[in-house]
Order: structure tokens, then C-alpha cells, then sequence
């Protein structure tokens, strides 16, 4: 006796994409700060259409390779963020962005 289960093939072939996808994600590589805060974010999140324009505006003296740093973030930096964003400070809009960044890899959207 042989049971099948319409949609069970369609089921196994959107695992394998979405193992696929993580894969993909979890591949260690160079990440940008414009990959993990693109421009569509920024438009939605802060007063500014990309990451280089809010960090020129907010004239910090911090240096930009070090926003991946947290204990090298500038406080006038986290102030500005607080302040021209949706979020409390730099980490926090970081992980916003590499969150929405992760759904959106795996194929999720909204």
C-alpha cells in the first residue's frame, strides 16, 4: 500500500532552497556596511538615503572601519543614531539591518 500526499514534493523542494539560502548566508565572506544597511533600509529607518550620507553628516571623528567595533562606537555617534533614526543606538540598527538582511536571504520578505 503506497500513501501519497499531494504537495509533498513542492514541500521538500522549498526546504532544500531555504537550506540553500541559510548555506549561503552562513559562508564566511566580506560583508558591507551597505549590505547590511541598504539603501531601501535607510530611506525607511533613518532621515538618510544610504550609510555613507548619514556618516558624513553626523561628523564624527570616529573612524568608519571601526562601526563594526562596539567598544571602539563613538557616544556622538550613538547619540546621532538616536537621534536620526528608529533606533536607540548604533548596535540596535545594526542588528535591525542584519536581521531584515537575514530574511531577505533566506526569501522572506516584509
Amino acid at each position: 500500500m503506497e500513501f501519497k500526499i499531494d504537495g509533498m514534493d513542492d514541500f521538500q523542494r522549498n526546504i532544500e532552497e531555504l537550506k540553500r539560502r541559510a548555506q549561503e548566508l552562513t559562508t564566511p565572506r566580506s560583508v558591507s556596511l551597505n549590505e547590511f544597511l541598504p539603501p531601501e533600509f535607510m530611506k525607511a529607518h533613518t532621515k538618510f538615503d544610504s550609510i555613507d550620507a548619514m556618516f558624513k553628516a553626523s561628523g564624527t571623528t570616529m573612524d568608519p572601519r571601526d562601526l563594526f567595533n562596539e567598544d571602539k562606537i563613538a557616544d556622538d555617534w550613538n547619540a546621532f543614531v538616536a537621534a536620526n533614526s528608529n533606533f536607540k543606538d548604533w548596535v540596535d540598527m545594526l542588528s535591525h539591518g542584519n536581521a531584515e538582511r537575514v530574511k531577505k536571504g533566506l526569501g522572506f520578505s516584509g
